[in-house]
């Protein structure tokens, strides 16, 4: 009995001390959950700062891309008012920063306005048509005057730059403007050559006493003129001049005598209109050829054309004027040539003439220092306006 109570003790005993030092064990799928959860914790941090730090750097390229795009339309804005001079240009420099606005969803509002303040070319009178007066190179430019005639014969004035356009065949870059002047005789420096010899005499002289008188007074004030006769020789009968009684006194006591020396009475007034100020112009007018002898045409033409002065003519039909040799003159030196079929059309030439050089005159100026430039397209009026073709090749040195 005793031993069993004593077995029974250490029984006890036993399973008291084993509950006593037993440790708390974790099953194994417990502790994979804990590192599973770790791990998710770390890789959703890891996987939203790397989210953050993509947005943030989203953000500054947009910005930036924002800032290019502004950058770029307002480039392109100020390339089109480098161009105001040249409203046809700057209308294409607008109209780029448009397109390139409205594709970057940018305001247009100021673009717009700005593009609208340059206005649009007016419409030009049905059959207008355009006369070039000269085209000539100047200090690394080509220079070009012409008119523009309506239908019925009338000048038209008043257009500015945002009338004209210019381009090349290939669209080459140009840097051009065009001005509106009075008149190809406004300020300017003009030798009237009047014809004395014998043949002269009679209805011819008072016509053409005249008809230069009325030039003379029609021409715009600031004009410097002087007077040249010619018969067996040559004689300046005014000095150069502004004053109009002066001019026409003197045109009234011409009178007719001796042989005819054209040509020296060219050489004389181009050698005297070779250091004048502003645009040069020779006005020649005579009812025969040359008979004393001097310089050559080619000479005249030369000396014309190197001191840059039109030569225009006014033949007077009867005689034995050469009407060929005065049109060759004229055109060589960009000119112009006039007809009078008989003594009475000497006053209509006159006239004619002086309408061609006393209306409105536009001038082109167009830099080429390289002289590259030969065929250009001026384009005048709206999309019905009229299309001029200038050749370059033409122009006088």
């Amino acid at each position: 009995m005793s031993k069993l109570t004593n077995r029974g003790a250490r029984a006890s005993r036993s399973n008291s001390h084993t509950r006593a030092t037993m440790v708390p064990q974790r099953s194994p799928r417990a502790f994979n959950r804990v590192v599973i959860v770790l791990i998710t914790t770390f890789l959703i941090s890891l996987l939203v700062f790397l989210l953050l730090r993509e947005w943030r750097l989203v953000q500054t390229l947009l910005e930036e891309q924002r800032v290019d795009r502004d950058t770029h339309v307002r480039d392109l804005i100020h390339h089109a008012q480098s161009w105001k001079l040249m409203p046809a240009s700057s209308r294409r420099g607008y109209d780029r920063a448009l397109i390139q606005a409205r594709a970057y969803g940018l305001d247009t509002k100021n673009v717009a306005r700005e593009r609208s303040d340059l206005g649009e070319p007016q419409d030009l009178a049905p059959g207008t048509t355009a006369r070039i007066r000269r085209v000539a190179r100047v200090a690394g430019s080509l220079h070009v005057d012409f008119q523009l005639i309506s239908s019925s014969g009338e000048y038209t004035s008043g257009l500015g730059p945002v009338d004209f356009a210019l381009k090349t065949p290939d669209d080459a870059p140009l840097h051009y403007c065009v001005t509106a002047g009075n008149s190809l005789f406004a300020s300017q420096s003009v030798a009237l050559c009047l014809d004395c010899s014998d043949s002269m005499d009679g209805e011819k002289m008072s016509n053409a006493i005249q008809a230069s008188q009325r030039l003379l007074e029609h021409m715009p004030p600031g004009s410097r003129c002087r007077l040249f006769t010619f018969g067996n020789d040559v004689q300046a009968t005014t000095p150069w001049t502004t004053d109009r009684d002066v001019l026409t006194e003197a045109a009234s006591r011409m009178r007719p005598a001796g042989r005819t020396a054209l040509f020296r009475a060219l050489a004389t007034a181009s050698t005297e209109l070779s250091d004048r100020p502003g645009r040069r112009h020779l006005i020649l007018c005579t009812d025969g050829k040359d008979t004393v002898g001097g310089e050559s045409e080619s000479e005249v033409v030369a000396r014309c054309r190197t001191n840059q002065i039109s030569l225009h003519t006014i033949g007077i039909e009867g005689g034995d004027v050469d009407l060929s040799l005065l049109e060759r003159m004229a055109a060589a030196t960009g000119g112009t040539s006039q007809t009078a079929a008989n003594p009475g059309a000497i006053v209509a030439s006159f006239q004619e003439l002086s309408q061609q050089l006393t209306e409105p005159v536009y001038q082109l100026i167009v830099l080429d220092p390289e002289q590259r430039l030969t065929v250009l397209q001026l384009q005048v009026g709206g999309s019905e306006g009229l299309s001029v073709e200038i050749s370059a090749s033409t122009a006088l040195p």
